[in-house]
């Protein structure tokens, strides 16, 4: 993960102990996420051919009030997500004999987001906002050769492979009923490379989708 991208763990905490005197206040809920995305894939500066790969999470959030109409709604997720892309020239990973991979991950996401509610009574649309960093626990690989043989493998997390940890921003529209129901559009934009070797691919992701849930009110 880029260098640029290690404030935002602090600016998570951050936040966090700047709310922890509304926990009295804070409400908590469930969510799901239903996406799709693609990556931008490059080696070597030359893009790649990458298609659409399905994904989905679901997950847990609180919602801590900040300052008037503007909340602190960290969530996290257990989520799926992939990508997928035809390689016309070589890199180290997934190796220099590969023309083809179709790649899913497992992760947890951590998204410490920023939630402005634009009407204050009613039901309420709302912009949501903020980083996301996520932590792959395992995934998968199935791999084309250029000798035409297609194999299956577990991907490899490592200084010299693939990277646990990536990072992006997120932006979500949506509205909240009265009794907590929510649904949103989403877009999140990948700022850091899921590839740690040297001379290898650059891959972040592009990913949009619809989040749904509930918040559970406190009487």
């Amino acid at each position: 993960m880029s260098k640029r991208l290690s404030c935002l763990p602090l600016l998570a905490l951050t936040l966090l102990g700047a709310t922890t005197t509304q926990a009295q206040k804070t409400q908590y809920g469930f969510l799901g996420t239903l996406k799709t995305g693609t990556t931008s894939y490059t080696v070597r500066g030359a893009a790649q051919k990458t298609s659409f790969v399905p994904g989905a999470g679901i997950g847990v959030l609180a919602k801590i009030p900040f300052e008037g109409p503007l909340y602190f709604t960290p969530s996290l997720s257990f989520s799926a997500k992939g990508f997928q892309v035809v390689l016309t020239d070589t890199a180290s990973n997934p190796g220099i004999d590969v023309t083809r991979n179709n790649a899913r991950l497992y992760v947890m996401e951590l998204a410490p987001l920023l939630t402005l509610y634009l009407q204050q009574k009613g039901t309420q649309p709302f912009v949501q906002f903020g980083p996301v960093i996520d932590v792959a626990g395992f995934g998968t690989e199935q791999i084309r050769l250029n000798s035409g043989q297609n194999l299956s493998r577990t991907m490899k997390f490592a200084p010299d492979a693939y990277g646990r940890i990536t990072a992006g921003l997120m932006v979500r529209l949506g509205v909240e009923t009265p009794k907590g129901v929510f649904l949103s559009a989403q877009y999140q934009h990948g700022l850091g490379s899921q590839n740690n070797a040297d001379l290898g691919p650059d891959i972040r992701y592009r990913t949009i989708g619809l989040s749904f849930g509930k918040i559970f009110n406190r009487k």
